[in-house]
C-alpha cells in the first residue's frame, strides 16, 4: 500500500516465489475444506484470501510480461 511519504517498491522475485510456494503447499487442503462449508461459512474462509493473492501475483507476471508496471 502507498501511503503519504512513502515510495512505493518493487515486490523482490524470491518473495512472490515464495507466496506462490505456499499458496502451492495449502491449496488443495484448503480447497477442499472450502467446498466442504456452508455458503456462510465459505464468506469468511481463508480459501478466498489465497485465491485473491493468486490472482494478484498471476497479474503481477502478467504485466511483467508486458513490461508495465503497476
Amino acid at each position: 500500500m502507498k501511503t503519504k511519504g512513502s515510495s512505493r517498491r518493487r515486490l523482490p522475485e524470491e518473495i512472490a516465489d515464495s507466496m506462490a510456494a505456499v499458496l502451492d503447499f495449502f491449496w488443495q487442503d484448503e480447497a477442499k475444506d472450502y467446498l466442504s462449508r456452508s455458503r456462510e461459512e465459505q464468506h469468511q474462509h481463508i480459501f478466498n484470501d489465497m485465491l485473491a493473492v493468486r490472482q494478484w501475483l498471476a497479474a503481477r507476471t502478467r504485466n511483467s510480461l508486458q513490461g508495465t508496471r503497476r
